[in-house]
């Protein structure tokens, strides 16, 4: 496979050629078995250039969205032939946006498409031009349009998208907390989950982000300095002046910034976070959701696996297709996160699992299957036995996962990390080429 750049980016010492065309079959294997045409000597105003490549080892058909500044923006890449390579923007629409988007897990809601190669070209080929989706295409690869050697593009003119969360404006949410009750604030805003900065943050704000979460606002405490942690978002809003009486967050005086501004300042700006005293339960709690009518249409790839809102593709939220609709997982042990992880590509047995939000959940907060069990001989999530027997359990907060690859440390040595002195801090050992933490039960 290769990729033609007509931008004179590898720095051409003569702009003339002393042919005029090339012509050659798709079984040729060399120059000499081509069509060639030197009637006349033609100047070039940008002469061509080529990269070739190897196979490599992406999945046949996966989707995924690269240098954006957020995970759920980017250019649009496919892999055909074992080579990621990017997609042209000739009739580039929403409806093709749609289709990449449920791909890549999201739900279904209005997409931003992006022409123009707005997150650069890429380093593959352009392997699809002039897309032609109806919007319920569970991949890119069931559209009309032309596939690669077919495709015919410039380099500047790949596409890209930003997914869009379904989530209603004004919507609010607690993530990162050890508990439903406390965590980084988000809110909803043009249709994306936003974190909100914690300029003039105070107790006041506090109190109408748990009356509008349906808790008691009295105890109610604003966390500053981004005490939850922060997660890959755009920041929608600061400077929140509440009074502490408002119903819901979009009723105080705030400063509010356009999705562009804000992915700007959400690297180096701290975000807001509160504690919401727990309500009492005067019941058990529901275990149970009423299972949604779901669309008739699959909308991913039954067995394909993701992960969302990590900062790499190397953690998330554990995310997996079940009978053509995306599904979070409400709990799994260390071997079905360490399967997840192998499918991911990483061969280490090694994995963490987050139980408390860390990545955001889902729209949909529940999972379509009661539980999943897999064996350490398995390479996939596909490979394991999952049960919708029962009911569908609604998930206090949707579990993440993160992978690990070989850090070179030597096995079983140990440190003290993140210490404020040299003889202290957190202890790791090293153990299988990573290095690990130790659980505080029975530590004395």
């Amino acid at each position: 496979w290769a990729a033609v750049f007509d931008d004179s980016r590898f720095n051409p010492s003569s702009n003339l050629s002393y042919f005029q065309s090339l012509n050659c079959s798709g079984d040729a294997s060399s120059f000499a078995s081509c069509n060639l045409s030197a009637t006349c000597t033609s100047e070039c105003s940008n002469p061509l250039a080529i990269r070739c490549y190897e196979r490599g080892t992406c999945e046949e058909g996966r989707i995924q969205l690269m240098d954006g500044a957020l995970q759920q923006e980017g250019r649009v890449e496919v892999c055909l032939n074992g080579v990621w390579g990017s997609v042209c923007d000739s009739d580039w629409d929403q409806s093709d946006g749609l289709v990449a988007c449920s791909q890549f897990g999201f739900d279904l809601a209005e997409p931003l498409v992006y022409s123009g190669s707005q997150f650069g070209d890429g380093y593959g080929p352009i392997v699809y031009s002039n897309l032609k989706c109806s919007g319920f295409e569970r991949d890119l690869g069931l559209c009309d349009g032309n596939k690669y050697p077919l495709s015919t593009c410039s380099r500047s003119n790949v596409a890209g998208v930003l997914c869009r969360d379904n989530c209603q404006n004004g919507e609010i949410q607690l993530v990162g907390g050890p508990d439903v009750n406390e965590g980084t604030v988000i809110m909803c805003q043009d249709g994306l989950w936003s974190m909100i900065g914690d300029a003039e943050w105070d107790d006041n704000d506090a109190q109408v982000v748990c009356r509008q979460l349906q808790y008691s606002s009295d105890g109610s405490m604003s966390k500053s300095g981004s005490f939850y942690g922060k997660v890959n978002k755009t920041l929608a809003a600061t400077s929140y002046g509440c009074i502490g009486t408002e119903t819901v967050l979009t009723e105080c005086t705030n400063t509010m910034y356009a999705y562009d501004q804000g992915k700007l300042l959400a690297r180096n700006t701290s975000v807001a976070g509160v504690y919401c005293v727990p309500n009492e339960q005067t019941t058990e709690p529901p275990v149970c959701a009423v299972t949604p009518t779901l669309s008739p249409i699959p909308m991913c790839q039954v067995g394909d696996m993701q992960l969302f809102g990590g900062l790499n593709d190397a953690e998330g939220r554990l995310m997996y297709c079940y009978n053509g609709q995306w599904s979070p997982f409400c709990s799994v042990d260390t071997v079905v996160a360490s399967v997840a992880c192998k499918a991911k590509g990483y061969n280490l047995s090694t994995a963490s699992i987050f139980t408390n939000g860390e990545f955001g959940n889902s729209a949909l907060n529940y999972s379509l299957f009661s539980s999943i069990s897999c064996s350490n001989s398995a390479s996939k999530l596909s490979d394991c036995s999952f049960s919708a027997e029962g009911c569908v359990p609604t998930c206090t907060n949707n579990v993440g996962i993160r992978c690990y690859t070989k850090s070179g440390c030597v096995e079983n040595s140990i440190r003290l990390a993140d210490g404020s002195i040299e003889q202290q801090g957190r202890v790791e050992v090293c153990i299988d080429g990573i290095w690990s933490s130790i659980c505080d039960d029975g530590w004395d």
